[in-house]
């Protein structure tokens, strides 16, 4: 009877530990601090993995990550943004321009 009640609780914290670390669907916009102006084509990783997406012609995206994972969002010309996604299945980005980016090329004379 010990046997079968330590294998009752075993397959309750695993199945416990499974629900905890699935993954949800976090989607949002990406726009331009500037101006607010949607930013297409803008990548969107979950840190430390492969998975990813970019933003669609309306700056918009989804893309299915844990509670725990931190989204990066990237884009030539904009300063890097990483955010926790935590509870919320909504990010809504703005983008700093990145000043240095600009102009930064040296000319020859």
């Amino acid at each position: 009877m010990r046997k079968i009640s330590l294998l009752y609780l075993f397959c309750c914290l695993i199945s416990c530990t499974a629900v905890l670390a699935q993954d949800m669907s976090v989607s949002g916009t990406v726009t331009s601090a500037d101006d607010g102006s949607s930013l297409p084509g803008v990548n969107v990783q979950v840190k430390g993995s492969q998975r990813g997406t970019q933003t669609d012609a309306t700056g918009n995206y989804t893309v299915e990550a844990a509670p725990n994972a931190v989204l990066i969002f990237s884009f030539v010309g904009f300063t890097p943004q990483e955010i926790t996604v935590g509870s919320s299945s909504k990010i809504d980005v703005q983008l700093a321009s990145d000043t240095r980016a600009i102009g930064s090329t040296p000319s020859s004379t």
